[in-house]
């Protein structure tokens, strides 16, 4: 029985999910699909093995690669033989709506009083300003609760 190769496992693994993947997200999708099988690697980082061995199919052989770089940043590889299966467009602004949706941070809103020690240190602690901040308490305004 012949050992897995890189190339087994970037074969196997972007045809069991059928979408445009990294290098990174080829070897963590081997590993939790089970696609890695026998294989074993003695470096670090297999993923960046990945990446060169993808690059350099697409850079030796142009039009009859094995693999296809859908996308630049971040880079993501698909299978020549299963490009007409897929509509990659469709796949990429579904892929690019879900890191979207995932990179949105809520940001967090401070009172007054919360960031008037970090204030006063740095008013206080600088050579530029070296002066004392007085307290207003904002709480017991007549118009609206601030701070």
């Amino acid at each position: 029985m012949a050992k897995t190769t890189f190339w087994d496992v970037i074969d196997k693994t972007i045809e069991k999910v059928g979408t445009p993947l990294s290098a990174k997200e080829i070897w963590d999708k081997a590993n939790e699909l089970g696609t890695l099988g026998d294989f074993t690697t003695t470096g670090k980082t297999p993923w960046a093995t990945i990446a060169a061995y993808c690059y350099t199919d697409i850079n030796n052989n142009a039009e009859n690669s094995m693999v296809i770089q859908t996308s630049e940043r971040p880079a993501q590889f698909f299978l020549r033989r299963l490009k007409n299966q897929v509509d990659l467009q469709k796949v990429q602004k579904q892929k690019d709506t879900e890191i979207a949706q995932k990179d949105k941070i809520e940001t967090k809103r401070f009172n007054e009083r919360d960031l008037h020690p970090l204030l006063v240190s740095y008013a206080y602690g600088a050579s530029h300003f070296k002066a004392n901040l007085k307290t207003i308490f904002h709480e017991i305004s007549t118009k609206a609760i601030k701070g």
